[in-house]
């Protein structure tokens, strides 16, 4: 219980219903063709959620990058990067993967990121 009052909680509507669901435990926020939102954790996926990339985009912390005009990827949920297609694979569920495709700029942005993050691993 502690530990939800310290989690940023977003609530997200559905058509089926509403979704209490803690910030980081999301991994990617994906535009759909039909304006909805797809909404992939590490547990479930949530699909048709009313809102929009700018709405959650606002809510999101400093963790999350916006990818390109379909998508916003938490950066913590981030399994690999691939260069030299500008691929990244997020971690969803247990051995599942979601790629998206990022722009040159923002592949240069998370890739300084991730370089801060190991340099402060001790070796």
């Amino acid at each position: 219980m502690e530990q939800v009052r310290m989690n940023k909680m977003l609530i997200l509507e559905t058509r089926i219903g509403i979704y209490p669901t803690p910030l980081n435990n999301i991994a990617a926020i994906e535009k759909t063709q039909q304006n909805g939102l797809t909404i992939y954790t590490h547990e479930h996926t949530l699909t048709e959620v009313n809102s929009t990339l700018q709405q959650l985009e606002n809510t999101c912390s400093d963790d999350f990058i916006y990818l390109n005009r379909q998508c916003i990827v938490n950066k913590k949920a981030i399994s690999h990067v691939v260069p030299k297609s500008r691929e990244i694979y997020i971690k969803i569920m247990d051995n599942g993967q979601k790629k998206f495709i990022c722009s040159r700029n923002k592949l240069k942005e998370l890739i300084k990121w991730l370089e801060s993050i190991s340099a402060q691993i001790p070796d």
